[in-house]
């Protein structure tokens, strides 16, 4: 005869109160409790690159390369390579200037014959009596360019135009001199002819990419954060969001601290290798070419007084200025300035797409020059950034319109001295490229069809674009000597 075997009946009947100790044993039935939005711990810091695109400093580029021509300035001074020595009155003398030629390159001195160069009035007498206005010698005659193609200074013969001129104190080495044209005599021969020439600046386009992968069955599964207000459709919409985030993060970093690419080559599907490429960023265009300006400990009234006379220098006329600062560059610029600092309230239209957003910004107006201030977050992340000390950088750049042209088009556009030029031309526009790779996956308004056979769907990213900084000249590096 069969058995019957029956399980034992579970109880858990037990005498007491349903006190602390028995809500303890059963806390595995309790409702989960949860904050109904997603939380981000950390912000996004404002980005250079989200500034100048809402401010509409955007374009295009039908090259990996594009050249502005630059004209160099009409006037040019020399500076004495040696001291003069002291010179009596009404004798011509020799001057040792460092501005001419190498014989490889024609052997032309900066000045010509009849030219009249000026020489400091601390340096000079007439009649015995100190100078307080400079003295003009004229140049009466050019040394021959020596055979040696090394040859970077020569010598001049001048005299003074006032024979009781005396140069009593030497005129050290290094001094700079300026020079115009010289006076002539009646029926006298003419000047000597002078010419002039360009300048090129080539840009070269960066390629930044991102990428999102997704194996099958992963975005089937339902999370609890997906259901949160912010919590966004499962793990797609998370890793879709973020690898977005990362290039434009990516596109940051090249705009502000980037270079061209010489060192590091990359294989195409046919195993080509082909140099990765890059863009020059801010930074370096400033560090190679810019103004620089240097301040101790803290910037003060009269750092931002000397911005003028630094825009003087390179002939900039431009009333209106954006400052790019750091943290603390800012902390110090409000503590010294505070009289000056105000709420923006119209000016320049740099700042219109920018104002019609509403982003914050402020202005100070000193010395005929309103700056439109704004931090950058960014020089400041302790991820990035803010290990190099960037929270006390800055930089300075006026609100110009130059003429820039594609070498490839041979077409003229008036834009603004810094633009991100994506990459488009003959129906590949390369600004923002986004692609699907799809697998064997059922992730919903994929494309109907794989382009293999696993099981996964992945997403690519891909901008190539040029950061063209014109008039690097004319910008200004703000910078604090004691992180130097």
């Amino acid at each position: 005869m069969g058995t019957i075997s029956n399980p034992a009946i579970t109880n858990n009947v037990r005498a007491g109160s349903h006190d602390a100790t028995w809500a303890s044993v059963y806390s595995f039935i309790n409702t989960p409790q949860h904050y109904p939005e997603l939380v981000e711990r950390y912000g996004k810091a404002f980005q250079v690159f989200d500034f100048y695109r809402m401010a509409g400093r955007e374009g295009t580029i039908a090259s990996q390369t594009m050249t502005a021509f630059e004209k160099g300035a009409p006037e040019r001074y020399v500076t004495l390579h040696t001291a003069t020595g002291t010179v009596a009155a009404g004798v011509a003398f020799a001057m040792e200037l460092e501005e001419w030629d190498t014989v490889a390159n024609g052997g032309r001195p900066a000045v010509a014959v009849n030219d009249k160069i000026y020489l400091p009035a601390a340096y000079c007498t007439v009649d015995g009596v100190k100078c307080t206005v400079p003295q003009a010698v004229q140049v009466t005659a050019i040394a021959t360019v020596t055979a040696n193609p090394n040859e970077e200074d020569t010598d001049i013969t001048v005299k003074a135009l006032n024979k009781l001129t005396t140069v009593a104190i030497t005129i050290p080495a290094g001094t700079k001199l300026m020079v115009t044209g010289g006076n002539y005599a009646a029926g006298s021969q003419g000047a000597n002819s002078k010419t002039s020439g360009w300048y090129y600046r080539t840009f070269t386009t960066a390629i930044k990419r991102e990428a999102l992968a997704i194996e099958g069955s992963t975005q089937s599964t339902e999370r609890y954060v997906d259901k949160l207000i912010g919590g966004g459709y499962g793990v797609f919409s998370d890793a879709s969001i973020e690898s977005e985030f990362r290039l434009d993060q990516s596109m940051n970093y090249e705009m502000l601290l980037g270079d061209t690419v010489d060192n590091l080559t990359m294989v195409n599907r046919d195993g080509v290798a082909n140099t990765a490429r890059g863009t020059k960023g801010i930074m370096p265009h400033l560090y190679e070419s810019g103004c620089k300006q240097y301040y101790t400990t803290s910037y003060t009234i009269p750092d931002i007084d000397n911005i003028k006379k630094a825009f003087i220098s390179q002939g900039v006329s431009d009333t209106n200025a954006a400052f790019f600062v750091g943290s603390e560059l800012n902390r110090g610029i409000e503590n010294n300035a505070l009289d000056f600092v105000k709420e923006y309230s119209g000016g320049s239209d740099f700042l219109t797409n920018l104002k019609n957003l509403q982003v914050g910004f402020k202005t100070i107006t000193k010395n005929s020059i309103t700056l439109s201030l704004h931090e950058l977050s960014n020089f400041s992340n302790p991820n990035t950034l803010g290990n190099y000390n960037f929270d006390k950088y800055g930089f300075i750049i006026p609100n110009t319109q130059v003429t820039v042209r594609d070498t490839e088009m041979s077409a003229e556009a008036k834009v603004a001295n810094l633009r991100i030029m994506y990459k488009s031309y003959n129906g590949e526009d390369r600004k923002r490229i986004v692609k699907p790779i799809p697998g064997v996956s059922g992730l919903s308004n994929a494309p109907n069809f794989a382009v293999d056979s696993w099981d996964d769907f992945r997403l690519e990213w891909l901008t190539e674009f040029a950061l063209a900084y014109l008039k690097v000249n004319q910008s200004i590096l703000v910078m604090d000597d004691s992180v130097l």
